[in-house]
């Protein structure tokens, strides 16, 4: 087995240059969760992409692998008439320069509501149908891919904070207020570069995928999963509510810490960022198998899925 170094120096290899998350952290963590049920659990992808079937009329960007390629769905809609389920991907939870405080009022609907939100609807007994005619499939294909996404957005540490400053009195909207200079094309400001993960991606693959593309998702995905296996998180069935008290801590001891405004990340900073946010994709992959698992695994699993 590759030594964790090499790992990482391969991981670069094959990403640096390249073609939120943006895109491809989102498919990265999908990636991930699908080679893992592939081999544990494949009835799971089975169940996944029945339900997917339904909406797939209705979008272009996912072809031959519908469970990775939908992990950008919710991103995609929210300029097609779907812009009120923006708030749903994250949770502006504050955090507090040191020496600044402010009175913040807490969010009801946000990533962690969602989430719980769609794993009820998700994990529920069919129930008689108001309209025959309308295919359960177009719930259950629209939520799930939701599901998928959010999973992928908990994971991203700036989706789970909001900073207060002088600076920034009513929040740096998850850094996206927080600028830096530019380093690449769109890397301007805090939320873009861990969107990137870190530099790792300054472009975006679009599905649906072409050979080349699934192979290269596939490589990033082994490569970082060779570098924080399964048995790296002991905290994986953590509860999906405590999921981004995870991301508040990661933004708090590193997004934020040795990073200033309107400067320049350094090399130290941006190394060590690369490997917080490949963790965290490691990690949202192997989360988003486990959950739809324990969602979808009953005593009398259900083999053969109909409407």
């Amino acid at each position: 087995m590759l030594r964790p170094t090499l790992v990482a120096t391969a991981l670069l290899a094959l990403l640096t240059p390249s073609h939120c998350w943006w895109r491809n952290g989102h498919l990265i963590t999908a990636r991930i969760a699908y080679d893992h049920l592939l081999t544990t659990n494949p009835s799971i992808i089975a169940k996944a992409e029945h339900m997917l079937a339904g909406l797939s009329v209705f979008t272009t960007f996912e072809g031959d692998y519908p469970f990775v390629e939908c992990a950008t769905f919710a991103d995609e809609i929210k300029d097609e008439g779907f812009e009120d389920q923006s708030h749903w991907h994250y949770v502006d939870t504050p955090l507090f320069a040191e020496g600044y405080s402010a009175q913040v009022y807490p969010e009801i609907y946000n990533v962690t509501w969602s989430i719980s939100e769609m794993v009820t609807y998700l994990s529920k007994a069919q129930s008689p149908q108001n309209d025959p005619s309308v295919s359960r499939k177009l719930g259950e294909g629209f939520n799930l891919r939701l599901l998928i996404h959010y999973v992928g957005d908990v994971h991203q540490p700036l989706h789970t904070v909001s900073r207060y400053s002088k600076e920034h009195p009513q929040n740096d909207q998850g850094g996206n207020l927080f600028e830096l200079q530019e380093m690449e094309e769109q890397i301007d400001e805090l939320h873009a570069l861990w969107d990137s993960v870190v530099t790792t991606f300054s472009h975006d693959i679009i599905p649906p995928f072409s050979p080349q593309d699934w192979l290269y998702i596939g490589q990033a995905s082994a490569n970082i999963t060779s570098l924080y296996p399964l048995t790296s998180f002991p905290d994986i069935d953590a509860p999906h509510t405590e999921w981004a008290k995870e991301g508040y801590e990661l933004a708090r001891d590193y997004v934020y810490a040795g990073i200033v405004e309107g400067g320049m990340p350094s090399e130290e900073y941006l190394e060590q960022g690369k490997r917080v946010a490949w963790r965290q994709l490691a990690k949202g992959g192997y989360r988003l198998a486990s959950l739809l698992e324990k969602m979808w695994t009953h005593k009398q699993q259900e083999t053969v899925f109909l409407n």
